[in-house]
């Protein structure tokens, strides 16, 4: 008698868990958007994980924070692995030359967009006034909006060296006149020329990082000397003009208190550097070596004691992606070793 009562009980009780599993399961998807809202000491990461099993090529989004991370698989899978990827509001997307990518609301599928307009995996894309945004600086010198598709948004002059988002979700462009100084735009105001200019010496020719702070605008770019400068109160400040060393800047990222980082490429080893001042770097830590000099790293700062950093194709060091604390100059926690081929923090 008590086997047959005890019979439908088990049944009800394997119901009831597997409602709640993947009430759970649904709930993690479809809110993951709020829980990283919610998370206003610390910024939320997204990046784009690539490895094979064998035959097929393997992507996953992660998205991940110091308190927790998430995996999601990329279905259907990207063309190949230079991607660029960048968030919004509302939408993730992710893109590669003539094809963007949208992530579904549970995360679950990717819609593809065929677009002779889409963007190449390095070019900086972030949000603006609900869509997303991107400077072309290959023939047309034009700034693309998308909404499903990319249209024009703006015109601009052959100066512009880039745009970028500051701590106040603004957009801006940088403009380089040689010999001159920087000029920094409001994309809405370029039709009107309207700028704030700042006067040096020299200016990169390639921008690696820009980000406005509450107090400064930080222009980063790829050469060891005269290429990182800090912009305030119409003075312009340069960093490096005693040189890192040889090499290249790879990477580079700046907190909102104003620490800046960069990662340093010389002699076929990259190593994280804090810049305090001209001439005052300090090597933090040595992420990896790569001797054919194929990989890929990305810096960025999740709160201004913490950073996270993606890396790819290192042939030893830490591959992947990871958390690295400012304070303790310790890494902090391993999300992946996979090859972690884009990353965005929304700031």
């Amino acid at each position: 008698m008590l086997r047959h009562l005890l019979k439908p009980l088990i049944v009800l009780s394997t119901i009831i868990l597997f409602i709640i599993t993947v009430s759970i399961i649904a709930c993690e998807r479809t809110d993951i958007f709020e829980v990283s809202k919610n998370l206003v000491d610390s910024r939320t990461a997204y990046a784009i994980t690539h490895s094979t099993d064998g035959v097929n090529d393997v992507y996953y989004l992660i998205i991940a924070n110091n308190d927790f991370d998430a995996r999601y698989m990329v279905t259907p899978p990207f063309e190949n692995y230079d991607i660029g990827l960048s968030v919004n509001e509302k939408d993730i997307i992710a893109y590669q030359f003539n094809y963007t990518y949208k992530a579904s609301n549970d995360l679950k599928y990717w819609i593809v967009y065929s677009d002779a307009n889409s963007p190449v995996y390095n070019t900086k894309v972030f949000p603006q006034n609900g869509m997303f945004i991107y400077f072309n600086n290959n023939s047309y010198y034009q700034i693309f909006k998308f909404d499903n598709t990319w249209n024009p948004y703006g015109s601009a002059n052959s100066y512009i060296l880039g745009c970028f988002l500051g701590h106040d979700k603004q957009a801006y462009c940088v403009e380089a006149i040689s010999g001159t100084g920087f000029g920094i735009y409001n994309p809405d105001d370029l039709v009107f020329q309207i700028a704030q200019y700042y006067y040096t010496l020299t200016v990169p020719s390639t921008l690696v990082f820009a980000y406005k702070t509450s107090t400064a605008y930080y222009i980063i770019g790829d050469l060891t000397s005269n290429s990182i400068f800090k912009l305030y109160n119409s003075n312009s400040y340069n960093l490096n003009s005693s040189p890192l060393g040889a090499g290249t800047i790879s990477s580079a990222t700046v907190t909102d208190d104003d620490k800046i980082f960069v990662v340093h490429y010389e002699n076929n080893l990259l190593t994280l550097k804090q810049i305090i001042s001209d001439g005052n770097y300090i090597s933090i830590l040595t992420i990896g070596n790569d001797t054919d000099a194929i990989y890929k790293v990305t810096i960025d700062a999740i709160d201004n004691n913490t950073l996270i950093i993606a890396t790819a194709g290192l042939e030893d060091g830490y591959n992947g992606l990871f958390i690295f604390d400012i304070k303790s100059l310790k890494i902090s926690k391993y999300i992946t070793t996979e090859d972690t081929v884009a990353l965005y923090v929304p700031r």
